[in-house]
C-alpha cells in the first residue's frame, strides 16, 4: 500500500499543483517541503513551537502596554478542510500540532470552515485560497475573538455582496495547460462604497513587502487596525474597512514592533497560512520597518502619501517610549 507521501507525490500534475478527487486543485511546494509535514515524514520541532509561543506572548505584551487588543489567526490550509478530496483522512493538520503543544491561544477556524463546507464551497476549486464564503468564516472567527459589537451587521452586509463569477481561474488553474476555470464565489464590488475609501499601496509585487493603507471616514468605529499577514487576510480588507476608520496592512512573516509602537493601533491582527507554520520566524529577527520596505519594495513605485505617512510615523520623535519587552 502506498504511503500518504507517495499518494501526495502521485497526485502532482505540475511542480506547483496537485490534483485531488473531483478536480480539486491543491498547492504543491518546492521539494514537497510542506507535504512532508502533512504526510508525517517530518515533525514540527520543539524550537518552532517555542518560537511561535514566544512571538505570540511578546505581541500580546506589546499591545497590552499600548492598551489595545491582539489576535493571531491561522488560516487553515485547503487540504485541512478538503481532506478527503486530497489523499484521505490521515494527513496531519499542522496547526493542530501547535494547539496540542503550546499554551498561547490563537484563532484556527477549522471546524467552522468544515461545517460551512457542507453547505457550500469555502475554497476555490482552482486555487488554494478561500472564496468569499470561506472569507466570511475567517472574518467571523476574528470578530468573535475580538467580541466586536458590529459582527452580525458586517457579516450579513458582505454575505449579501457575494456573487458568482463565471469562467474564473485561480492561481493554480492558471498554471495548467489548458488553464482550469470555475464558477467562483467572490465579493462583488460596490462603486459607491469604494468611492468613500482612500487606498494607498506600495505596489510591491513580491511575496512579501506589500503595504496597503485604507482610510474610511464613515466606518462603524473610529478605531485603527494594524495587520501583519498574508494573502488570506488581504482578502478580508474590504469588510474590515467597514469596521475600522483606518487599516494598515503589511505582508510580512514578522510583527515589526517599531511600527506597532509608532502606529499605536487599537487592534493588532497577525496571521499566517497553516503551511507557513512549518517554519516560524522569530520577531526578534525583524528588520526595522523602513529597512524592511527598502529591501522588499521599489520605493519609487510606492504611492507618495503612503511612503510619506510611514516615514513621518517612524521618525524618532514620534516613536513612543515603551519599556523594552522582557524575555522572561
Amino acid at each position: 500500500m502506498d504511503s500518504i507521501y507517495q499518494k501526495i507525490c502521485q497526485s502532482s500534475i505540475h511542480n506547483r499543483v496537485m490534483e485531488g478527487a473531483s478536480g480539486e486543485l491543491f498547492l504543491a511546494t518546492p521539494r514537497r517541503w510542506i507535504e512532508e509535514y502533512v504526510a508525517g515524514e517530518r515533525q514540527i520541532s520543539q524550537e518552532m513551537l517555542g518560537v511561535f509561543s514566544e512571538n505570540l506572548r511578546q505581541r500580546q505584551q506589546l499591545m497590552r502596554a499600548l492598551g489595545g487588543a491582539y489576535i493571531h489567526m491561522v488560516a487553515p490550509d485547503k487540504q485541512s478542510v478538503y481532506m478527503r478530496q486530497f489523499v484521505g483522512d490521515d494527513v496531519i493538520r499542522i496547526a493542530e500540532v501547535y494547539q496540542a503543544q503550546q499554551r498561547e491561544p490563537f484563532v484556527y477556524p477549522l471546524q467552522d470552515m468544515i461545517a460551512a463546507s457542507h453547505q457550500q464551497r469555502v475554497y476555490h476549486l482552482t486555487d488554494f485560497h478561500w472564496n468569499a464564503f470561506g472569507a466570511l468564516v475567517g472574518l467571523r472567527a476574528i470578530l468573535e475573538a475580538l467580541k466586536h459589537p458590529n459582527l452580525h451587521e458586517v457579516i450579513e452586509k458582505w454575505r449579501a455582496r457575494i456573487a458568482c463569477k463565471s469562467d474564473w481561474s485561480g492561481d493554480l488553474g492558471r498554471l495548467l495547460t489548458p488553464k482550469r476555470q470555475e464558477d467562483a464565489w467572490v465579493f462583488a464590488s460596490n462603486k459607491k462604497d469604494r468611492a468613500k475609501i482612500e487606498r494607498y499601496s506600495s505596489h510591491c509585487q513580491g511575496m512579501f513587502g506589500k503595504v496597503l493603507l485604507w482610510r474610511h471616514p464613515e466606518a462603524l468605529t473610529q478605531q485603527r487596525l494594524l495587520i501583519f499577514a498574508d494573502s488570506f487576510l488581504e482578502a478580508l480588507l474590504p469588510p474590515l474597512a467597514d469596521l475600522y476608520t483606518e487599516v494598515l496592512f503589511v505582508r510580512s512573516h514578522y510583527c515589526h514592533a517599531d511600527l506597532v509602537q509608532a502606529y499605536r493601533p487599537d487592534v493588532l491582527l497577525t496571521s499566517s497560512a497553516e503551511g507557513y507554520m512549518c517554519s516560524i520566524h522569530s520577531d526578534q529577527r525583524a528588520r526595522p520597518f523602513l529597512d524592511f520596505m527598502q529591501v522588499h519594495c521599489d520605493l519609487s513605485q510606492c504611492d507618495a502619501p503612503l511612503l510619506q505617512y510611514i516615514q513621518d510615523l517612524l521618525t524618532p520623535q514620534t516613536v513612543t517610549s515603551i519599556e523594552p519587552l522582557s524575555t522572561s
